[in-house]
């Protein structure tokens, strides 16, 4: 009876022991993978950061980008975003922002901001000098970049440019094959967030267009006007299938998107999409 309890014992630790090498190989494959990385901080967000400002440059007249030191590398996918955290004597207020640099800066990272109406976090970021230490905390985020060997359409309007800053330099990064067209909405020329960088993005990386288009009067701008229309759309795209769209933007503008694709028979699974208020 001795001997068998033993034989037991030994059988059950052998087991053990290779479930336990499987499960430790197993997750060494996907330890590193984005999606992997994605899905275990979106359930257990990293621990309070603090990150120190930089650079600040003003975009447009409303908007800036502010460059930001982490006290710790991080692992992200294009397109997600970090939490910025405003001290207050009852709460701490906090506000996504996303990453606009790619992952490779894993903790030199780039927000970009205005000021939101009655904002409680937008104005005093805003108005942050370099130097001064903010408390961050991430990564967030599913509105994610996810190549599939096709044609990339990115549709921003506003500031919803900022999350296809990170796709598209991250993109040009690793030399995606395939075309990418970024349509920018904008009110005025003034208004386009990072047009000199995006302009420079698509003299480096020839597969890459960028067209901007402006929706108020504006006498001197030589390029695009008015909204992004299906017209629009059909003498850019000229065909709309097979091929992998991300818009972002305000509710109203990515609906207005999103409806005209679905008549072009674009099916739901190759649109993603965020809705910024």
């Amino acid at each position: 009876m001795q001997q068998e309890i033993i034989t037991l014992l030994i059988i059950s630790t052998l087991f053990f022991a290779s479930l336990s090498l499987f499960l430790f190989t197993l997750s060494l494959k996907y330890l590193l993978h984005p999606l992997f990385s994605m899905f275990i901080n979106t359930l257990f967000p990293l621990s309070l950061m603090k990150g120190t400002i930089t650079t600040i440059i003003q975009e447009t007249p409303t908007v800036r980008s502010l460059f930001i030191t982490l006290d710790q590398a991080i692992t992200f996918i294009p397109g997600q975003f970090l939490m910025v955290c405003k001290p207050d004597p009852s709460r701490i207020i906090k506000r996504s922002y996303s990453i606009a640099t790619p992952p490779s800066h894993s903790r030199d990272v780039q927000i970009t901001l205005n000021i939101t109406p009655k904002g409680e976090v937008s104005g005093w970021l805003y108005n942050q000098k370099i130097g001064n230490t903010l408390d961050i905390e991430g990564i967030h985020g599913l509105f994610t970049l996810d190549t599939k060997n096709k044609d990339i359409i990115f549709i921003a309007g506003g500031t919803g440019i900022v999350p296809f800053m990170s796709m598209i330099r991250h993109l040009t990064e690793h030399h995606y094959p395939h075309h990418i067209t970024l349509l920018y909405s904008a009110k005025t020329p003034d208004e386009i967030i990072f047009k000199k960088a995006l302009d420079a993005l698509a003299r480096h990386n020839k597969n890459l267009r960028v067209l901007y288009t402006i929706t108020q009067h504006a006498p001197t701008w030589n390029g695009h006007r008015g909204r992004i229309t299906s017209t629009f759309l059909t003498q850019v795209l000229h065909t709309f299938t097979h091929k992998d769209y991300y818009m972002c933007g305000s509710p109203a503008f990515v609906n207005h998107i999103v409806t005209i694709l679905l008549q072009h028979d674009v099916l739901k699974e190759d649109i993603k999409l965020e809705r910024w208020e």
